[in-house]
């Protein structure tokens, strides 16, 4: 059965797929922001000059030899240690990017935990002892496979902090002064190593979710007029380019602009669910939309704030009728889920026993 709903949608995701790369590359034609090319030897360019970032400067020079056109500064207290390695060979520097991009990936769980604390409005001392003990928990499940690794980690953490799990909230906030500190070095945030390693612009909407570089001040005037349409300050700039298009944000009040025909692509259909069949949503029990079960997040073209809310997932436990047709692309995402909107809301149909909740985070 759900193959049969999956092929019916194949030919229209496939449509959804070409049209949303069509539309990125579009967006991309009209950019003309000027772009610093570094002096390195891949001929890398930037949209963000890291030479202007004090932080990042502090622990890099410019070398035009190296891949990217910057290297460690062997006097960094930071990244001093890394300078001896060789920036100019692209297999040392590729090895070390892909490592780097695979570290980053720790710090969404992270922000889940963040932003789902502020929803429920946390303090900003409980939201730091949370994610610095999660971070914590992150370090040590990274060598929990090599348990000789995993051991010098845990001395290490038991020379230098007093305990082997790592630093606790305390030691941090004792050190930093401050919990909004705590907090964000809980973060992988290093500006200086991105530059070194091309990543820069990708995480420069890290850097402004946390302050690490200056914002521009119509961001901060901008989500002041947007009042109580205004998302947590982090998930904006963590995703500024799609707050700030006005076709998916209305600019003047911060009202959301939904895609038309309910978000789908094409005409939806009709079809009876049958008991076994698995639905997930983002969300509340409120509201009407699903997705069949097993699509990526990407393909659901939800608003920025979505992956941040509690995720549910369902099995239909009645045969029940629901439109179902594929999600168009939206919010700068492909689309081609498969969205399934239910008559009524997923809370009623839990009560009615059409629905059971099998997983809830």
């Amino acid at each position: 059965m759900i193959r049969k709903i999956r092929r019916i949608i194949a030919v229209i995701a496939a449509t959804v797929l070409i049209t949303s790369a069509w539309m990125q590359t579009s967006a991309y034609a009209g950019n003309s922001e000027e772009r610093y090319i570094a002096a390195g030897i891949s001929g890398f360019s930037y949209v963000h000059d890291p030479r202007l970032d004090p932080a990042a400067m502090a622990d890099i020079i410019e070398n035009p030899n190296a891949i990217y056109g910057f290297s460690p500064n062997p006097v960094s207290t930071r990244l001093g240690v890394y300078a001896s390695y060789d920036w100019t060979d692209p297999v040392v520097v590729n090895k070390a990017r892909k490592e780097r991009i695979e570290y980053l990936k720790q710090d969404e769980y992270l922000y889940h935990i963040m932003f789902s604390l502020k929803r429920g409005g946390a303090s900003t001392e409980a939201i730091a002892r949370t994610v610095s003990t999660a971070r914590n928990m992150l370090r040590l499940q990274a060598n929990e496979n090599d348990p000789v690794a995993l051991a010098k980690v845990k001395q290490s953490n038991l020379n230098t902090y007093g305990d082997e799990n790592g630093p606790t909230p305390e030691f941090l906030y004792k050190k930093y002064g401050s919990w909004d500190t705590v907090i964000s070095k809980a973060f992988s945030i290093n500006s200086g190593m991105d530059a070194c390693l091309g990543l820069y612009d990708d995480n420069y909407n890290i850097y402004l979710a946390f302050g690490k570089v200056s914002r521009p001040e119509d961001d901060e005037e901008k989500l002041e007029n947007w009042g109580d349409n205004a998302p947590i300050e982090e998930i904006y700039y963590l995703h500024k380019e799609i707050y700030n298009n006005p076709n998916y944000y209305d600019q003047a009040t911060g009202n959301v602009i939904w895609p038309p025909d309910d978000g789908y692509w094409g005409e939806p259909f009709e079809f009876t669910l049958v008991p076994g069949m698995k639905l997930d949503r983002y969300g509340s029990d409120y509201g009407t939309y699903t997705a069949l079960y097993g699509d990526s997040y990407e393909m659901y073209s939800a608003a920025p704030d979505t992956e941040y809310k509690p995720y549910s997932v369902f099995v239909v436990t009645k045969p029940f009728t629901a439109k179902v047709g594929a999600v168009a692309p939206w919010f700068d995402q492909p689309g081609g889920a498969v969205q399934v909107q239910l008559p009524d809301s997923v809370g009623n149909y839990i009560n009615a026993g059409y629905l059971q909740r099998v997983e809830y985070k």
